[in-house]
């Protein structure tokens, strides 16, 4: 599919799009931004956007472009950011000053991500997220989760999708990493190791560190973290 740009866009100063690129709706791009190719920006994700579709092409509008464009309410990128090839960002998200989204990432609609944070390969962000400043990210992260900065969520201790691309032993093998649920809440400075999964409604204290599954509901804190209450 051939690149396309908004005439609603607004792009800053000094980015560089590929080609390739999608920008749907009203987004903004901040100043030194980078989008590699096969980005989308401002993609309509929720299952309610069917029926808006199924709307437009009764109208007569088969254009895939020109549908998406009339439905997405568009992004909020900040300066200094870079989007890795292949990348989705849903209509809503905003992503802070300074970040970094790997190679086929995905941001659900209305998450905000803060300055400074590295989501990695293939990391997978839902609907209405939010991730504090600063905070390494990786794995899948289910909606309304809430995340303090400073966080860091790792496959392993030694993570080799923090190595650049060139170095990466072999581009399509998936690392485990944490799985967390629906409206958890992971406190500033957490970190949560390997293929762990953090239940619905639980909570992660600041400072913990997560290497084995915390049940739906569950409190846990500490190094290593143990749970507290339900």
């Amino acid at each position: 599919m051939s690149g396309y740009i908004s005439k609603k866009a607004r792009i800053g100063r000094n980015c560089v799009i590929d080609p390739d690129a999608r920008i749907y709706g009203p987004t903004t791009i901040g100043d030194n931004s980078i989008i590699e190719p096969n980005v989308t920006i401002g993609y309509p994700y929720f299952h309610r956007d069917t029926e808006e579709m199924r709307r437009l092409v009764n109208k007569g509008i088969t254009d895939y472009n020109e549908i998406i464009e009339r439905m997405s309410r568009g992004s909020r990128i900040g300066n200094d950011v870079r989007i890795g090839t292949g990348s989705i960002i849903c209509q809503g998200a905003e992503i802070g000053d300074g970040t970094y989204i790997d190679f086929g990432c995905f941001v659900g609609e209305g998450t905000k991500i803060g300055e400074g944070c590295t989501l990695s390969y293939r990391a997978q962000i839902y609907n209405d997220v939010k991730i504090g400043k600063k905070s390494w990210i990786t794995g899948f992260v289910c909606d309304n989760t809430k995340i303090g900065r400073n966080t860091v969520f790792m496959g392993k201790t030694v993570h080799k999708y923090n190595f650049p691309p060139e170095r990466r032993p072999v581009f399509d093998e998936i690392e485990p990493a944490p799985i967390i649920g629906n409206y958890v809440f992971v406190g500033m400075g957490a970190i949560i190791i390997g293929d762990v999964e953090i239940g619905d409604y639980a909570t992660v204290g600041a400072g913990a560190v997560v290497t084995k599954d915390v049940e739906p509901g569950e409190t846990v804190a500490g190094v290593p973290a143990k749970p507290l209450r339900k």
